[in-house]
């Protein structure tokens, strides 16, 4: 169902990102219809279903451009045993696949966003 094409993790900090095709085809009934809007509602369900983890949304959705795509981005803050951590997703799709980057601070406070600048397309 998801392919992970690459997952970095600084074990020191747990801070990490992650690249993940989803296969729609294999997760919802009408794959054809099934919007980026869609898969972020599920994100924002499957997140507050975590009873040990209280996610909020920080910020979004909205457009962003990553490696010269645009993506839906949207920054959450998790708080768990007295930590606070930032996870940002950013989505697109890309044929009958979601594509997502998802970015971890783990107990850095880095704003994970200024990753972005980071990807760049091949060529």
């Amino acid at each position: 169902v998801a392919i992970y094409d690459a997952v970095c993790l600084d074990q020191s900090t747990g801070r990490s990102i992650m690249i993940e095709y989803e296969n729609l085809a294999k997760e919802v009934p009408d794959p054809d219809s099934f919007t980026t809007q869609d898969y972020l509602d599920a994100i924002d369900k499957q997140l507050s279903a975590i009873s040990a983890i209280s996610f909020s949304k920080k910020s979004g959705p909205e457009t962003v451009t990553v490696a010269g795509q645009e993506f839906t981005r949207v920054v959450y803050t998790a708080e768990a045993n007295g930590a606070t951590i930032e996870q940002v997703y950013y989505v697109r799709r890309e044929g009958k696949f979601m594509l997502g980057i998802i970015a971890s601070s783990g107990t850095t406070t880095e704003d994970m966003t200024a990753y972005e600048k980071n990807f760049a397309p091949l060529s």
